[in-house]
């Protein structure tokens, strides 16, 4: 059997609900020798959650199919190197690199992966069956609407790995209690990814630049562009995406909003990173990243080019204003 007919078969039996592996247990899954090295650590928390860790050297460029047979959710921390994942039928791709935080989502769709020849590649996914996860929420939330198409979302960058990743990866599900636990921090983990760190449950009156326009062309541009703010595709393809020119998407955008596309991203970012700045668990450094800045220094210049004052004077006025005392953020290297 050939590494990648191999590999294929240790996806599905990481998918949840596979009844390939024993529940609550971690089962070692190795390609054949000759292929490199590839160990992947599997454990199905549940029915509806498992988790793999990954930590591959692959002697030539490894390119392998996933076929995914159901919708699923995967939350993936890259540790080491990196990794490129994109959809079979084409449209968005992803490169998990260390310190990364994506979200995959997928309807029923294979997942090609590509990993470079003689670069070590580890992570750690978390997969959740998409029913599970939906059924927590009313069809008219956002999160709701969010799972109901594949897309890759990246969630943060140069982020050390969560301490619930660790709890989970550190637990023998020796007994029962022990499983329940990692069935909840896995939840827990998904919670806090993709319900803070996207825009759900924020109402139009906190978000000055209005995410719903009622034009189909530019609300499905909007939905593109914060999908993932540190990596936009280009006007071109953002124009491409939905039919019309460069120059007409940029006209609707001033029509509209009073500023080009990009003019508007900028402030979306801005805006995101305000209401970012009001959590104490983020620190600066962080919340730049994960608004699309380049650098923490990049960001605090915009930030108060834009709103009169640096992120750490904002934050600490925020806190005034709601009677918090004591340390104001969680590990504020920067502090502009």
């Amino acid at each position: 059997m050939d590494a990648e007919s191999t590999a294929s078969n240790i996806a599905t039996k990481s998918f949840p609900g596979s009844r390939e592996l024993k529940r609550g247990a971690w089962s070692i899954q190795r390609l054949p020798q000759g292929k490199g090295q590839a160990e992947f650590k599997i454990c199905h928390l549940c029915n509806e959650i498992s988790c793999t860790i990954s930590n591959c050297t692959f002697a030539e460029d490894f390119n392998n199919c996933i076929p995914y047979v159901q919708p699923v959710t995967l939350l993936v921390f890259g540790l080491k190197g990196s990794s490129h994942f994109s959809f079979a039928n084409g449209g968005r791709d992803c490169v998990v690199l260390e310190g990364d935080v994506w979200l995959i989502h997928t309807i029923s769709q294979s997942i090609f992966r590509h990993t470079p020849a003689a670069v070590q590649s580890s992570m750690v996914v978390l997969k959740y069956c998409s029913v599970r996860i939906n059924d927590a929420f009313t069809e008219s939330e956002e999160i709701h609407q969010f799972l109901s198409k594949s897309r890759l979302v990246r969630l943060a960058r140069q982020q050390s790995l969560d301490s619930r990743v660790e709890t989970i990866l550190s637990n023998q599900m020796a007994s029962a209690s022990a499983r329940l636990l990692a069935e909840a921090k896995a939840l827990e983990l998904l919670a806090h990814w993709i319900i803070s760190s996207a825009d759900f449950n924020v109402s139009k009156e906190a978000t000055p630049s209005k995410v719903r326009t009622g034009s189909s062309e530019l609300d499905s541009v909007i939905e593109t562009l914060i999908g993932d703010l540190a990596n936009p595709p280009s006007l071109h393809e953002l124009a491409k995406e939905v039919g019309i020119s460069h120059t007409c998407l940029n006209r609707r955008f001033r029509k509209h909003f009073g500023m080009t596309v990009f003019e508007w991203l900028r402030m979306h970012r801005l805006e995101r990173a305000q209401r970012y700045l009001q959590d104490q668990e983020r620190s600066i450094t962080q919340i730049a990243f994960q608004c699309g800045f380049s650098s923490a220094s990049h960001f605090g210049q915009c930030f108060k080019k834009q709103f009169g004052q640096s992120p750490t004077h904002y934050r600490q006025s925020c806190f005034r204003d709601h009677g918090v005392e004591g340390q104001v953020a969680k590990s504020d290297r920067y502090a502009a």
